[in-house]
């Protein structure tokens, strides 16, 4: 096989993010969330072999080319569900509360240290 990127012997994923020089947690969560197949398992490390390499490869986001003109290829953000954007809303509003209740008791603080400093 001419393309290092690419092995006839069976890779492990650990392998495979030193060689593409990508995170391996990225590899880890594409190979968990589309639950592609492995070709054999050694004690805990899935070993992937050549078309299995190359089909992870193509689940990758690549950059494009220097001289091309198209922005690179990556795949849009999910809008949020509304369940989520509400909760997200909800606690960031219980925040902004405490927020201003920690402001109120500092400044309460403050007023009964002046009136102890008066006394």
């Amino acid at each position: 096989m001419d393309d290092p990127r690419f092995s006839a012997a069976l890779a492990s994923v650990s392998e495979l993010a030193d060689r593409w020089h990508v995170p391996l947690h990225q590899l880890t969560y594409l190979i968990r969330t589309r639950k592609l197949p492995y070709a054999q398992l050694a004690g805990t490390a899935r070993l992937f072999d050549t078309s299995q390499q190359f089909a992870l490869y193509e689940l990758l986001p690549h950059p494009a080319p220097a001289d091309s003109p198209t922005p690179p290829t990556v795949r849009p953000i999910r809008p949020m569900r509304r369940s989520h954007r509400a909760q997200l809303e909800a606690a960031e509003a219980k925040i902004k509360a405490l927020g201003d209740t920690i402001v109120a008791m500092q400044e309460e603080l403050a007023r009964l240290q002046r009136e102890g400093q008066k006394a």
